[in-house]
C-alpha cells in the first residue's frame, strides 16, 4: 500500500513481490527499535497503528486468515 495516496498495489503475478509479504518486516524492525530505545514510541505509535489498519483491512479474509497481498485473486 502506498502510505502517502492510500492506495494498494496491483499483484505482478509473482506471490512472494507482494504488498502484504513484502512490506512485512518493517512495523517489526519498528517495534524491535522502540522496545531497544533506538526510536521513540510517540514516532513509531502513528506508523504502527497505519499499518494495523491497513493489514486487518487489506491482508485478511473474511474468515481472519492471512492473504500474502492485499489484491484478491479471481479463483
Amino acid at each position: 500500500m502506498n502510505t502517502r495516496t492510500g492506495l494498494t498495489s496491483a499483484t505482478n503475478g509473482w506471490p512472494d513481490w507482494s504488498d502484504g509479504s513484502e512490506r512485512i518486516a518493517m512495523p517489526l524492525l519498528l517495534q524491535a527499535a522502540t522496545v531497544r530505545g533506538l526510536a521513540e514510541p510517540e514516532e513509531t505509535s502513528p506508523l504502527l497503528d497505519g499499518w494495523s489498519r491497513f493489514a486487518v483491512r487489506h491482508l485478511l479474509d473474511e474468515t481472519d486468515a492471512p492473504r500474502r497481498g492485499s489484491q484478491i485473486l479471481a479463483p
